[in-house]
C-alpha cells in the first residue's frame, strides 16, 4: 500500500492500496502532478496521477526494479536494480 500524509503524519490518506506488494521506489513528478513507483515484489514500474487514479504499468518484463527517479524538465525516469554491478536503465 502507498500512503501519503502532512508531514507531521496528520491527515493519512490511502493512494494505492491493491496490487502492490512490495513497493520500494517512489518519485513524483511535480510538473505533471503524477506518481511513479517501483514494486520489487511485482516486478514492476507503474505511475497515478498524485491522487491514485489513472494507474498504469510502465514497465513489467525484466525490469527488476529498486528504486526510481524522476526529471520531468527533461522528460526522464531513471529506474535503478540492484544486483552485483549497479545496473541503470534509463527510459525516456
Amino acid at each position: 500500500m502507498i500512503t501519503s500524509a502532512n508531514l507531521d503524519g496528520s491527515d493519512m490518506q490511502r493512494v494505492v492500496e491493491f496490487g502492490v506488494s512490495q513497493p520500494e521506489g517512489l518519485a513524483v513528478d511535480w510538473i505533471a502532478h503524477n506518481l511513479y513507483w517501483t514494486d520489487f515484489g511485482q516486478g514492476r514500474v507503474e505511475m497515478s496521477w498524485l491522487d491514485g487514479r489513472s494507474r498504469l504499468v510502465l514497465a513489467w518484463q525484466d525490469v527488476s526494479p529498486r528504486a526510481i527517479a524522476i526529471d520531468p524538465i527533461n522528460g526522464s525516469v531513471t529506474l535503478i536494480r540492484y544486483t552485483v554491478d549497479m545496473f541503470f536503465l534509463i527510459i525516456s
